[in-house]
């Protein structure tokens, strides 16, 4: 975040960063910050998560849609979480009972976080978080032109062209063999983003 502000760049924070939302917002106060979000099981810390975002200073949110699946990883489709990582935006949402011990809790914790995203999506749910902030949403993962117009029909700021980074599915095309048609078809309705 630091560098980014040096770089007088944006810097987006990960709802499972290692450092929650608020601290990165009090350390470095004059960067521009994003907070990134995807859809939870429970839609509440979803929404939870972006009340807070905005709360804290931050000036968008990115919304990751295109995790529809679990990606296939060797030894099996289950996302493993070292207990050693701490995620304080999402454990803060965890509901954690006070009467387990620590032991407990660390697998309390791992639990909820293995089982935690939510590969079922609508456009009504993108709609939920549009409701919930006055910040600007900026959707990623959009790679078709029916997604672009889709998005911007429902009232998206921005559009992230991603493929997350290719490791979640197998055969997507390349970000920049879509970005002059999602650019063109989108025409000036909504800023375009792309990553790599």
């Amino acid at each position: 975040a630091r560098a980014c502000g040096a770089m007088n760049t944006v810097m987006t924070l990960s709802s499972f960063s290692s450092i929650s939302l608020e601290e990165v917002a009090a350390r470095v106060p004059d960067t521009v910050k994003w907070f990134q979000v995807q859809f939870i099981a429970d839609r509440n810390i979803t929404l939870n998560l972006v009340k807070k975002a905005e709360k804290a200073g931050y000036k968008a949110i990115v919304l990751t849609i295109d995790d529809i699946r679990r990606p296939w990883r060797p030894g099996g489709n289950k996302m493993v979480i070292s207990t050693d990582i701490r995620t304080p935006n999402l454990t803060a949402e965890a509901g954690i009972p006070a009467s387990l011990t620590e032991s407990e809790k660390n697998n309390f914790i791992h639990q909820f976080l293995t089982n935690i995203l939510d590969f079922h999506q609508s456009w009504e749910d993108v709609e939920s978080v549009l409701e919930a902030t006055r910040l600007p949403v900026i959707v990623k993962g959009i790679l078709s032109v029916e997604d672009a117009l889709e998005a911007v029909k429902h009232g998206v700021k921005a559009i992230l062209v991603s493929n997350h980074g290719a490791r979640q599915q197998d055969c997507l095309p390349a970000t920049i063999d879509v970005l002059a048609g999602i650019v063109n078809a989108v025409n000036g309705k909504a800023e375009i983003y792309v990553d790599g």
